[in-house]
């Protein structure tokens, strides 16, 4: 009745239909259990996010879908990434310090070698 990829589409305890359109398909499907508020709450969310109800629920299906170790996995990779960030940022702030205070230290370092010469070239 369905191809593989149909199938693995439908959800448990509800009725999916396919409906070709052109060379594609489309499934549409419908879950049984579904309480009314819960269906006037997807309504309001789409319109709210400016989606169809059908691309909302997808959507929040995929999101319910994913691991949470994912998406926790993420949240630590940031946090790690703006902490090396900003160490990386304290350092070059202070490699720059140190710089800027090696080239005053060079700058008398020269004015004073060019006095030495200025004086023994005097005497």
């Amino acid at each position: 009745m369905y191809d593989s990829a149909t199938k693995a589409a439908l959800p448990e305890g509800g009725v999916a239909t396919v409906v070709h359109h052109g060379d594609g398909q489309r499934i549409q499907w419908t879950v049984k259990g579904v309480d009314p508020a819960t269906v006037d709450m997807a309504r309001e969310a789409a319109r709210k996010n400016g989606m169809k109800l059908g691309a909302w629920v997808s959507l929040a299906l995929q999101k319910a879908a994913t691991p949470e170790e994912d998406s926790n996995a993420a949240a630590l990779i940031e946090e790690k990434i703006d902490t090396v960030s900003g160490k990386l940022s304290d350092e070059i702030r202070l490699l720059s310090e140190r710089c800027v205070n090696m080239s005053a230290e060079l700058q008398n370092i020269h004015t004073a070698l060019f006095r030495v010469v200025l004086d023994e070239k005097s005497k």
